[in-house]
């Protein structure tokens, strides 16, 4: 009878992991098809490493048929879809916007655009001026540009409570690249009602951090390879290598940062930049590489974080 027992308390358990892991997948997806100047496009993502990495399909159809596709992985989940002309050369593009699954939200943008058969992507730049910047993008288009919208933070706003307004900026496409334009409006204060008394708050119970939490506070580039800097060992890490372009992604497990959100310039061993990311549970280190391929590379922790040194260089 015991026998039995745990065998049947093996496949409750079973069931009980798989059912959060369908869950997820049916959120963690994004199907929609747009239409423009007689162009459809077919978008749909699925999840590749839970909803962090999403594999995006994109099929475009002329008169019905199949005129060409294009796979691609994205960091963050798809969100909005859009076909514009943003170049004005009579043939339209497909505006990705997508987003983070951690609470701060950053957002990202993607333009495919078509050369002749085929399908190019071409991702929006990093933000114009990162102060005050915890994620919160808002996209849309105003006629040919494309309307970038972000809250501002001020020193010692909490997450999700900017007191500085918004901010927003303007973009255009050309000659296959995404380009900032302009800022629209200067920052906006957050109204406040003349005499109105004010009712004290309640106090702000904080969370303490565990002190065994890496929190990533550089990622830099030295003469033997490129160094992630914490202030506590990082005991458990996770790499995968990603295509289309060619990166490769790190997550560190229970880490934070306040390098989240940005990007950072390498220029050495094939390695463009670093583009740092909070997710849900984790932190995600992305290395974009120049090369089509990813230069070989090998990742060492150390007392001070993580090594990471490139073989040949």
């Amino acid at each position: 009878m015991r026998h039995k027992i745990i065998i049947s308390a093996a496949a409750f358990l079973a069931l009980a992991v798989s059912m959060p892991s369908s869950a997820v997948a049916s959120v963690c997806s994004f199907k929609k098809t747009v239409h423009q100047s007689g162009t459809d496009f077919d978008i749909t993502s699925r999840p590749a490493a839970g909803c962090a990495v999403q594999i995006v399909d994109i099929s475009v159809r002329r008169g019905g048929k199949n005129f060409s596709r294009f796979r691609t992985d994205v960091d963050y989940l798809a969100d909005q879809a859009w076909a514009a002309d943003l170049d004005g050369d009579g043939r339209p593009e497909l505006l990705l916007a997508s987003k983070s699954t951690g609470s701060e939200a950053f957002g990202a943008l993607d333009v495919y655009s078509l050369d002749g058969n085929k399908v190019r992507r071409t991702s929006m730049p990093q933000m114009h001026d990162p102060n005050g910047y915890r994620g919160g993008d808002r996209f849309r288009l105003d006629g040919r540009q494309i309307i970038r919208t972000v809250p501002f933070y001020k020193e010692g706003d909490a997450l999700g409570s900017p007191s500085g307004g918004n901010r927003s900026f303007k973009y255009d496409f050309k000659d296959g690249k995404i380009l900032f334009r302009e800022q629209l409006d200067e920052l906006t204060p957050v109204a406040k009602t003349p005499d109105e008394p004010t009712s004290p708050k309640p106090a702000v119970k904080s969370v303490p951090v565990r002190s065994a939490d890496p929190g990533i506070s550089a990622v830099v580039v030295t003469e033997t390879g490129i160094e992630i800097t914490s202030d506590n060992p990082i005991g458990k890490f996770k790499t995968m290598k990603l295509e289309k372009p060619e990166r490769i992604a790190i997550d560190i497990p229970g880490a934070s940062s306040v390098l989240a959100g940005r990007k950072l310039n390498m220029g050495k061993f094939g390695i463009s930049k670093a583009r740092v990311g909070l997710n849900k549970g984790f932190l995600r280190i992305v290395l974009d590489s120049t090369r089509s391929s990813f230069p070989k590379y090998t990742i060492t922790a150390t007392d001070t974080g993580l090594k990471i040194a490139f073989e040949g260089e």
